[in-house]
């Protein structure tokens, strides 16, 4: 008997757990999108769409067969529909219930072609999994919450690709391809607390991915964005946000571009071939530039034009025309260590017109020599250009290599990550021999119980 009520646990939470994790979690990666489907052959021909309530919603559910009743765990389903109407084809509005359009075409036909969608106050939407072309923006969206956009396919539209207006709330947009586009790929005046990740985004007239006005609590991350006109990512207001792991290569102006971010980390962008800076960063505080990799940019590699007390360590910066790290006079208390600049264009590869930034332990590929005694430390300081009068007292003799210098005893380090923070290796066997226990306790109480 106890068996059985476990096998139905595990049958009920596929039941009704999964299908909602499939419509509003987690998805495949974009590049699954079959985007060599017939849909014009497979799909109905289908009128507007445009539903104002839930009572509505309702009662066309219920005229057109559509699968789910408005719950989280059956939401409605709109599916297998060609639309190719001037206006909206799908207008969805003041709804609470649960529904999400998926597996349709939505393109446009005539002279005054509007936005492939428009949802507008909604709560519980999700979009996943269309081919949107043709339109003035693929998809608009406005002031909507708990909502996602993922696995579709928008392509060859004058306006934006997706298109956010209002205020934004706990928004996943994800796993999206979006390409030839005549403005930015994904573009919203006010986000709060949402996700914009894995989408593929190219071929842009404008900016890749646009989160302006506030993005609090906003993460940007594992995006691959090329041949835009303008900047790879551009975000203000960011605080507490994550902008990470990000590929961007082949723009205008900026790869990374932040104006105000707080409290914010940025780590692990690799971004190239920009024609202009590879980040550029204006009033920030309190936050961490981290493990980027910066190549091949006809200005700065990074450019700090203010802020304080911000972390920039471990990055690299190669091939850039300019400073590899440019720090502006309004910059104040930044922490520049453990970078790597090699073959950047200008005879010297920092500039410092800041006030009271450490500028220390990094390498310069034009001053690695000589370490007559062998510490690790090229033997005279790096010099800065800039109103700061400042130098580099500790320049690295290897890239990456940091050495650890005690009142007895030098010892040399090779680390990937920060050295304000490692913990010894004697620490990390314990809390994992400790941790261990804890689980096999854990696992024997619940067996008694």
């Amino acid at each position: 008997m106890k068996h059985t009520r476990e096998i139905t646990l595990v049958i009920l939470v596929f039941m009704f757990i999964v299908p909602s994790l499939v419509l509003f979690g987690s998805s495949p990666n974009a590049t699954d999108f079959d985007m060599t489907k017939t849909y014009t052959e497979s799909y109905d021909h289908h009128d507007q769409i445009w539903i104002q309530s839930n009572a509505e919603f309702a009662a066309q559910a219920a005229a057109e067969s559509w699968a789910g009743d408005g719950s989280s765990a059956s939401p409605y389903i709109i599916t297998g529909y060609l639309f190719d109407c001037e206006t909206q084809p799908v207008r969805i509005w003041h709804t609470t219930v649960y529904w999400i359009l998926t597996d349709n075409e939505i393109f446009g036909v005539g002279d005054n072609i509007q936005c492939g969608t428009w949802i507008e106050n909604v709560t519980n939407g999700a979009i996943v999994g269309n081919e949107v072309h043709n339109r003035h923006a693929g998809l608009a969206i406005a002031e909507v919450s708990n909502f996602r956009v993922a696995d579709n396919y928008i392509h060859d539209c004058w306006g934006r690709g997706v298109e956010l207006f209002g205020e934004m709330n706990d928004t996943i947009i994800e796993d999206n391809v979006i390409n030839d586009i005549g403005a930015a790929g994904i573009y919203s005046v006010s986000s709060k607390d949402c996700i914009v990740r894995d989408n593929i985004i190219s071929n842009c007239n404008n900016i890749g991915i646009a989160l302006l006005g506030l993005s609090p609590g906003s993460t940007v991350t594992r995006n691959t964005i090329s041949h835009c006109e303008s900047s790879g990512i551009m975000m203000s207001q960011p605080d507490n946000g994550f902008i990470t792991d990000n590929v961007i290569s082949h723009v205008v102006d900026q790869g990374i571009y932040l104006s105000g971010p707080e409290n914010c980390e940025i780590s692990n962008n690799t971004i190239s071939a920009v024609d202009g800076i590879g980040i550029k960063v204006t009033t920030i505080e309190f936050s961490d530039i981290s493990e980027n990799v910066v190549s091949d940019c006809t200005e700065d590699g990074f450019r700090l034009t203010s802020g304080t007390n911000t972390t920039i360590h471990w990055n690299s910066v190669t091939n850039v025309s300019e400073y590899a790290i440019n720090l502006e006079d309004s910059s104040t208390c930044f922490s520049v260590k453990y970078n790597t600049f090699t073959d950047n264009g200008v005879t010297c590869q920092v500039c410092d017109d800041g006030t009271s930034n450490t500028v220390s332990h990094n390498f310069y590929d034009d001053w690695s020599s000589p370490d007559a005694d062998a510490d690790g430390f090229v033997d005279s300081p790096y010099t800065f250009e800039g109103d700061a009068a400042t130098q580099d007292e500790f320049p690295l003799a290897v890239a990456g290599v940091v050495p650890t210098t005690t009142t007895t005893t030098t010892t040399t380090t090779t680390t990937t990550g920060n050295t304000d923070s490692q913990m010894p290796m004697e620490l990390i066997l314990i809390a994992g021999a400790v941790g261990a226990i804890v689980v096999v306790a854990g696992l024997l109480m619940v067996k008694r119980r």
